[in-house]
């Protein structure tokens, strides 16, 4: 979260972003998920679908964020590969 735009959040911070996913994901059917290494079980990070506010107008945008050290291992892109797949296959998007 460092180079995010909200910068690192607290844990009480964590919390309220991880309610906000649950109820999102209640409202539309979608939102962003953990993403756990295969190998070892490990959460290391997340992506997924949110809603964000653009110029005013609410669009669907794919988000992610992972722990540095998996960094540079194509795993953002098939975790966003796999959402964009997800959004016009299972969710019907235009």
């Amino acid at each position: 979260m460092k180079f995010s735009h909200t910068g690192i959040l607290s844990p009480l911070q964590t919390k309220e972003k991880i309610h906000s996913f649950i109820n999102s994901y209640k409202k539309n059917g979608f939102e962003k998920w953990a993403v756990i290494l295969k190998e070892t079980n490990k959460l290391i990070g997340y992506c997924g679908i949110a809603i964000e506010e653009i110029d005013k107008v609410h669009e669907q945008e794919i988000g992610y964020r992972f722990a540095p050290e998996f960094w540079g291992n194509g795993l953002a892109n098939e975790a966003a590969l796999a959402t964009i797949q997800y959004a016009f296959k299972q969710l019907k998007f235009p």
